[in-house]
């Protein structure tokens, strides 16, 4: 994710800065601007595009540039110093130039981007003067070598924003090898996946396996790179895997893919650890489930309905007592499941026990049932709760 890339945008750019530009890999130049054209003597990019730096060059201080690019092609250094230098014109003159490079980026492969002042003439005017000219010129340079190294900055600032999340972040590329991982990602997995392959990471780490949370084991198209590249977007899919640790470690995936020209390039993957949460959602749905079976063993009816009117839980007294059936109720709008609730006596002090949070009681007889019954409603945090008592008997005697 370092270096300068060449975009259309940034090449246009290029165009138009009045120093010479000139982007070569490997020693062979690849783009060079107009300045760079007139400077050197080309009417046209042909007769120079392909071409070696070399001959461009002072044998004299061939060793020194050859050592220079080694540099910055291998990161070692990310900008080469400004350094007066002569240089050759095509007929084998001499210019007089200032000149240095940063690191870019060209089609995927590491490149230099070198810029270069032509101080013919200019020198010569100035001479004898004060220093201000010369460090005027090197003040346009750097502009250049600003403009050059925002896209870089970008890029390098992108990586420290994604090494600060929580969130596990690799990208792809279209063969499924994994280009990048953040911080995060390495620390759920145990492990730096980068530059392998699904096939080679899957070959060396055996132990370490995506399955659902249900135990069963992802095969290779169902893996999330693999899948997002086919086209499929996801959101916050749960699945767990165990790492090389071994330990078991459950995860809510994302993923999206990266898209350039209509076609798929690669695949980016999000992982947030949800463990605890899920250890969490576990222990309290076992916790539901105990006190359902308190609330279903009682002979009396017992219903909680949340704010929003959603019936959150109803035993089946309650659901019999109001004439429902226990398909519909649960998760309900209580007044889409009993239309005829909404302007009854009941439907009345239900909302407004909601609204005054007081607790209160009636008494009503089902037709539908043929027996009496005492509501009891009491208000709490997030809803209110109905306790339903069979008073038929009470009643008679």
């Amino acid at each position: 994710m370092s270096g300068y890339k060449l975009s259309p945008s940034g090449q246009n750019v290029k165009e138009i800065i009045p120093d010479a530009i000139i982007i070569h890999t490997n020693g062979v130049i690849r783009f060079v601007n107009p300045a760079g054209l007139r400077l050197f003597g080309f009417s046209s990019v042909e007769e120079i595009i392909g071409k070696d730096v070399f001959p461009f060059v002072r044998p004299a201080d061939h060793d020194l540039v050859q050592e220079r690019i080694r540099q910055i092609e291998t990161e070692e250094i990310f900008q080469s110093p400004i350094k007066e230098m002569k240089l050759l014109h095509r007929d084998g003159s001499v210019l007089n130039t200032v000149v240095t490079a940063v690191c870019a980026n060209y089609k995927g492969m590491p490149a230099v981007m070198t810029i270069v002042k032509d101080m013919r003439g200019w020198k010569q005017e100035e001479e004898g003067k004060n220093q201000r000219a010369i460090d005027e010129a090197e003040c346009r340079l750097k502009e250049a070598e600003e403009k050059a190294l925002t896209a870089m900055q970008k890029s390098r600032g992108l990586e420290v924003v994604l090494d600060s999340i929580d969130e596990g972040v690799a990208m792809y590329n279209a063969d499924a090898r994994v280009l990048w991982t953040n911080r995060r990602h390495v620390e759920l997995t145990g492990e730096d996946i980068t530059g392998s392959t699904w096939d080679e990471w899957k070959k060396k780490f055996q132990q370490m396996f995506f399955h659902y949370p249900d135990g069963l084991r992802l095969s290779r198209e169902e893996y999330p790179a693999v899948r997002v590249l086919r086209g499929i977007t996801l959101n916050n899919e749960l699945l767990a895997f165990s790492s090389l640790t071994g330990t078991e470690t459950v995860v809510s995936v994302s993923g999206t893919p990266i898209v350039e020209e209509g076609e798929i390039r690669g695949a980016l993957i999000a992982m947030r650890d949800v463990t605890k949460e899920e250890q969490a959602r576990n222990s309290l749905q076992k916790s539901i489930q105990t006190h359902s079976d308190i609330l279903e063993s009682i002979d009396d009816g017992f219903l909680t309905i949340n704010q929003n009117w959603q019936i959150s839980f109803a035993n089946r007294r309650v659901v019999k007592a109001l004439g429902l059936t226990e398909d519909i109720i649960t998760h309900k709008n209580i007044w889409e499941a009993v239309p005829k609730l909404f302007d009854s006596d009941i439907g009345k002090n239900l909302r407004q026990v909601m609204e005054e949070k007081k607790s209160r009681r009636l008494e009503y007889r089902s037709r539908l049932t043929n027996r009496s019954y005492r509501l009891s409603v009491y208000p709490f945090v997030s809803g209110i709760s109905v306790y339903v008592i069979d008073v038929t008997k009470m009643k008679a005697d």
